[in-house]
């Protein structure tokens, strides 16, 4: 029994431990990148800033989507088909993301 719980003890620390390592967002920055503006969708993972998952619950970030001129706080984005036009890139995925969003109205 002794065992067992110290299996559990040590499966429950080195998951909590391994989620914790995932970059947070800060000031609605991640990796010093702004996570509002101009968004880029791409599906180069080498031209991906941010590999994105999209969720129903619980997001790391609320995103609602704008017209450009709007796009000025955090969480709005407007979508661009202009790679060079955009502040960041996303690569949208549904596993390894660096942060998970949800869209609002």
């Amino acid at each position: 029994m002794k065992r067992l719980l110290s299996l559990i003890l040590i499966t429950a620390v080195s998951f909590f431990a391994l989620a914790s390592e995932r970059p947070q967002i800060t000031d609605c920055k991640l990796n010093g990148k702004k996570l509002y503006g101009h968004v880029f969708i791409t599906e180069s993972e080498s031209s991906a800033d941010f590999r994105v998952k999209t969720v129903t619950s619980i997001p790391d970030l609320e995103v609602k989507q704008v017209p450009s001129t709007a796009a000025n706080s955090c969480g709005l984005w407007s979508f661009t088909d202009t790679q060079s036009a955009a502040d960041f890139t996303v690569k949208f995925v549904e596993s390894d993301e660096d942060f998970t969003i949800r869209f609002k109205d």
